[in-house]
C-alpha cells in the first residue's frame, strides 16, 4: 500500500487540475520522500484486479514519477491510435484525449513523431515502426527500438531491425522508441554514461513478457529535474521489469488515468492551462 501524502497531494491536484476519479486513497504522502534513487523501492495500490499503481519521490536526484503494473494475461488489451490517411501518419492527440476516446484505463505517449505543436487534429509522421491490430503502418527504423505486442498475449521489446515480413504476422500492436535501457535485468551498456535529463516516458516488461510496466518521470522544473536513461533503467529494475525501453519524451511525456492526466506535462511550462503536447502513437490499457 502507498503511505500518505498529504500536502502533497493538494499541491498536486492544485498544480496539475488533475485527479484520479474514484481512486481517492491513490498518491497520498509517502516515508519514502527523503531518499537517493539506489535506495528507492516501490510501493504498489491496486486498480483493479491486474493493475497495480505507485507514485515515487525522492531527493536525490530530485524526482517525481508514476508507475502502471499490467497483467497481460488478464482481461485487458493493448490499444493503439488508428492510423491516418497516409502510411506512417497519425493524427495529433493529447494523451488524455486518447484515453477517452477509446476507454483506456490508463495512457502513455509512446513513439518519437516530426513537428511539435498542442494543436490536435495535425498530420503527425510517426518515425519507427507502427503496427496496429496486425497492420502496418509505418516501417521499423533500424536504428530505434520498438516494444512489440504478440498475438498470443505477452509483449517483447526488441530492435526495430528484428522486425520483418516473417516476424510480423506473430504481432497485433508495435510502436517504436528510441532505446533499450534496461536489458535482462541489467543497465544497457549503451546508457550506462548517459547524464542528460529529461522528463521521461518508458515501457518495461518481466515474467517473459506478461507483465508490462509504464513509466512516466516528471522534469524542468524545481520539484522533479528529469531523468537519465540510465536511471530509467534503475527505476524499471526497482519496479520488477528485466527488459526496458526509453519511449519518447520532453514535452511529450504524459500519463492519464482514467482519461485524467496525474503527471506534469511541460509542453508549454509557463501555461496555466494544459501542458500537454498533440503527440503521434499512445499505448492505451483498456477492458475487454
Amino acid at each position: 500500500m502507498i503511505g500518505k501524502y498529504g500536502v502533497y497531494l493538494v499541491l498536486f491536484i492544485c498544480l496539475s487540475c488533475a485527479s484520479v476519479h474514484g481512486n481517492d486513497g491513490l498518491f497520498q504522502e509517502s516515508s519514502q520522500k527523503s531518499v537517493v534513487l539506489e535506495e528507492w523501492s516501490p510501493q504498489w495500490e491496486s486498480l483493479t484486479d491486474g493493475i497495480d499503481i505507485g507514485r515515487g519521490e525522492i531527493e536525490k536526484p530530485r524526482l517525481m514519477f508514476y508507475f502502471l503494473r499490467v497483467d497481460l494475461n488478464a482481461d485487458f488489451r493493448i490499444i493503439l491510435n488508428e492510423p491516418g490517411e497516409e502510411f506512417g501518419v497519425v493524427p495529433s492527440v493529447f494523451v488524455s484525449t486518447f484515453a477517452q476516446q477509446n476507454g483506456c484505463i490508463a495512457a502513455i505517449n509512446a513513439s518519437p513523431f516530426d513537428i511539435v505543436s498542442a494543436k490536435e487534429g495535425e498530420k503527425r509522421r510517426v518515425v519507427g515502426v507502427f503496427i496496429t491490430d496486425g497492420l502496418l503502418w509505418q516501417k521499423p527504423n533500424p536504428s530505434l527500438a520498438a516494444i512489440v505486442f504478440k498475438t498470443g498475449g505477452s509483449a517483447e521489446i526488441v530492435e526495430q531491425s528484428q522486425i520483418n515480413s516473417s516476424t510480423i504476422e506473430h504481432i497485433e500492436n508495435a510502436v517504436g522508441g528510441f532505446r533499450v535501457a534496461l536489458q535482462d535485468g541489467k543497465i544497457a551498456e549503451r546508457v550506462i554514461e548517459s547524464t542528460v535529463r529529461h522528463p521521461r516516458t518508458a515501457v518495461g516488461l518481466s515474467d517473459k513478457g506478461r507483465v508490462l510496466y509504464m513509466l512516466v518521470i516528471d522534469g524542468r522544473r524545481a520539484a522533479s529535474v528529469g531523468a537519465t536513461e540510465k536511471e530509467i533503467a534503475m527505476i524499471l529494475s526497482a519496479l520488477g521489469a528485466e527488459q526496458g525501453l526509453n519511449m519518447d519524451g520532453g514535452g511529450s511525456t504524459a500519463f492519464a488515468l482514467n482519461g485524467r492526466v496525474i503527471n506534469r506535462p511541460v509542453h508549454r511550462p509557463f501555461s496555466s492551462s494544459n501542458n500537454e503536447r498533440a503527440v503521434a502513437v499512445c499505448i492505451g490499457v483498456a477492458r475487454r
